[in-house]
């Protein structure tokens, strides 16, 4: 007679690690009426009629806004370059819609799509326009909202600097809050959007062409991460009556990424775990709960914890990892005959997991044949 035996089993760690942000950061606040940020145009000019994304965080009040508020045009004069914009109420629409002028055309999704509200709420949203080929493709706070096709590939250079908060030829200034501004030359997928839109990346991103944070906090300049082309407050290298104001909150903070590193061996209530973060601004970190970095502990129950690394020289910001440790899962272990003669063949079989190991060379749902004689265990 051959008897079976259950042994519980342990599922792996499951992972995820999340990144949260503080929101103390110093963003800057566009008046609506004259104030701009100017930079070299040198992203647009490289991306020409290529492919493009451009994407950032703006927060403003539909009250006080001029007819076309402008996050950043390159247009010296009408009818050339590019402006990324929100176009006027037109045509029945409820609400601005996101815009992009490519060569004087505006192209922009019907009371914007899908979304189907308005971005002048005085909340913060995050926006953003991609062209692949001669299709553009919209986003609202990091979900696709439609798309426009355009007639001819039209190109994004232009002779005139880059001008963010302001279009130069009508002065369609945007009043409120503008940051976390990016131009790629390639197409970001919707994934990548969504998942990006929330942090603060490096500067040396692939395919990251023109990157102003806006959140320096003081000073006159912007600087573009990219190392490409800093931006200049106003119409001097000295504050004057056309600097947009440091001081509003930022949609998100300017947090310089840790990378961080989680275990990922196979491990069962009270085996060890390791969390390991590096700094890119060089800093000493702390975790939550006694946490040391890089250095493994154990954890004793099942459950759902969160564990808050942060930096010395970033004290401001906080990284979160999240893990979730299961316990033993149902499994059930059968044979489809429990006497048998020597000589006769067995099956074993395994149920409520994925996997199983038997000791005795044995094989789940493989014909087993034992050699002795006697009470047998086996152990799955």
């Amino acid at each position: 007679m051959k008897k079976k035996k259950l042994i519980g089993l342990c599922l792996s760690f499951l992972i995820s690690v999340n990144t949260t942000f503080s929101q103390d950061a110093e963003c800057l606040t566009f008046d609506g009426t004259d104030d701009y940020v100017v930079a070299d145009n040198d992203a647009l000019n490289a991306i020409g009629t290529g492919d493009f994304t451009v994407e950032a965080w703006v927060n403003g009040e539909l009250a006080g806004q001029n007819a076309h508020p402008t996050i950043f045009s390159n247009r010296p004069v009408s009818g050339v370059g590019m402006t990324f914009f929100f176009h006027n109420i037109w045509g029945g629409s409820l609400y601005k819609m996101l815009s992009v002028q490519l060569g004087g055309i505006n192209y922009f999704v019907f009371n914007n799509g899908t979304y189907d509200a308005t971005f002048f709420d005085g909340t913060c949203h995050h926006v953003a326009v991609s062209r692949e080929g001669t299709t553009l493709n919209f986003y609202a706070d990091g979900v696709f909202f439609g798309t426009r096709e355009m007639r001819v590939d039209l190109t994004t250079a232009s002779v005139g600097d880059l001008w963010i908060g302001k279009d130069l030829p009508t002065n369609n200034s945007y009043e409120g809050n503008i940051s976390q501004l990016r131009i790629w030359d390639v197409v970001r997928t919707a994934d990548e959007i969504l998942d990006n839109k929330d942090l603060s990346i490096p500067g040396d991103s692939p395919n990251l062409v023109g990157y102003w944070e806006l959140n320096d906090g003081s000073g006159q300049v912007a600087t573009d991460k990219t190392g490409t082309a800093d931006g200049q407050l106003g119409s001097s290298p000295s504050a004057d009556g056309l600097d947009p104001i440091w001081g509003r909150l930022c949609c998100i903070a300017g947090c310089e990424p840790l990378t961080t590193v989680v275990s990922t061996t196979d491990i069962c209530i009270g085996g060890e775990v390791t969390l390991e973060a590096t700094s890119e601004i060089g800093g000493t970190i702390t975790w939550s709960d006694g946490v040391e970095n890089g250095v493994p502990f154990t954890i004793d129950a099942e459950g759902v914890y969160t564990y808050i690394a942060t930096s010395d020289d970033d004290a401001d910001c906080e990284f979160e990892v999240e893990i979730t440790v299961h316990g033993p899962p149902e499994v059930v272990a059968a044979v489809d005959e429990e006497i048998i003669c020597l000589g006769q063949s067995v099956f074993f079989y395994g149920l409520g997991a994925d996997t199983y190991v038997w000791d005795n060379d044995v094989l789940d749902r493989v014909e087993y044949t034992p050699t002795e004689v006697g009470l047998m265990t086996y152990t799955v």
